[in-house]
């Protein structure tokens, strides 16, 4: 089906066109689609009943005859929602228009004839107030009477065999779309298995891929880790061997302190009987020494007290 008025008016206007009428309403630029098929006549007189603007305007593709003797009408119809039938169906449908609603939906008869006009070049223009009207014999008289050149192909059975051909070609193609749509919903399918198909051995690839490299690093953890102990063990021994080469230095080392040990001990006591001669001549120094300290610290005391006392006369004077 189509969703606008544009798409379905220029499917009627299509000699093979999926669509053989279709309805607008009164907006020449928007052209809003009030319904539209392959039943031709009689469909367009339903949806009539339902119709929901107060002028509804359309487009009625008619072929008489069928193959090369075929002959394609094009037909305006302007509905009116002014008239019993359709005020009855309005009510029950509990679609009302006001008188001036009515009146400016008429008004844009001339504009929507020439929007229409640009989607197919019709034979007559029809205005229809009564639903009854609106047949297939009185559609195709009138059609009749305005053509000149072939009007004895215009006739009911001829658009009736035309309209079971184009039946029987339209429930053709809901078959091939069926058809195709089936098809395309099995590639579909077919090309989801195949993607899901991909996307398991990526899967498993990556799977696969993830479980070498996790066992190639456990390999070089193993390596790394025996390469360490490795390295730990000869550290042991080297340490071990530097800690006896310590000990046997250490053990002449200890040899050679003894040594020195009483070697120092007795230079200590000849150091020490010296020290004492040394410490008491510094002992007598020092108490000479304290003695000319405290000498001179009286003196300065003196000289201090004396320097105060002529400071405080100057300043008794002053």
């Amino acid at each position: 089906g189509f969703s606008t008025g544009h798409d379905a008016l220029k499917a009627v206007s299509q000699p093979d066109g999926l669509w053989n009428w279709a309805l607008v309403g009164p907006e020449p630029d928007r052209l809003p689609l009030e319904g539209g098929g392959e039943g031709s006549v009689d469909e367009m007189r339903h949806c009539l009943a339902k119709q929901m603007h107060a002028n509804a305007y359309g487009l009625l593709r008619l072929t008489f005859g069928t193959g090369r003797l075929a002959r394609i009408k094009y037909v305006f119809v302007s509905a009116s929602n002014v008239d019993s039938d359709f005020n009855r169906r309005a009510k029950k449908s509990l679609v009302t228009f006001t008188a001036m609603e009515r009146g400016q939906a008429k008004a844009m008869r001339g504009a929507m004839e020439r929007a229409l006009s640009t989607f197919a070049t019709y034979c007559i223009a029809l205005e229809v107030t009564e639903v009854a009207d609106l047949t297939v014999e009185y559609v195709v008289d009138r059609v009749r009477k305005v053509t000149v050149l072939d009007s004895e192909w215009i006739t009911v059975a001829n658009f009736r065999e035309a309209e079971q051909l184009a039946r029987e070609a339209a429930e053709r193609r809901r078959l091939q779309i069926a058809e195709a749509k089936e098809a395309a919903e099995r590639e579909a399918m077919l090309r989801r298995l195949q993607l899901e198909r991909e996307e398991a051995a990526e899967r498993m690839a990556a799977e696969e891929a993830e479980r070498l490299a996790r066992e190639e690093a456990h390999r070089r953890e193993e390596a790394e880790a025996r390469a360490r102990e490795e390295a730990r063990l000869r550290a042991r021994e080297e340490e071990e061997r530097r800690a006896m080469e310590k000990a046997e230095l250490e053990a002449r080392a200890e040899a050679e302190r003894r040594a020195r040990k009483e070697e120092e001990l007795r230079a200590k006591e000849e150091a020490a009987r010296m020290a004492r001669e040394e410490a008491e001549s510094r002992k007598r120094e020092e108490a000479e020494l304290r003695e000319r300290l405290e000498a001179r610290r009286r003196a300065v005391e003196e000289a201090e007290r004396e320097a105060r006392e002529e400071a405080e006369r100057l300043a008794r004077e002053e």
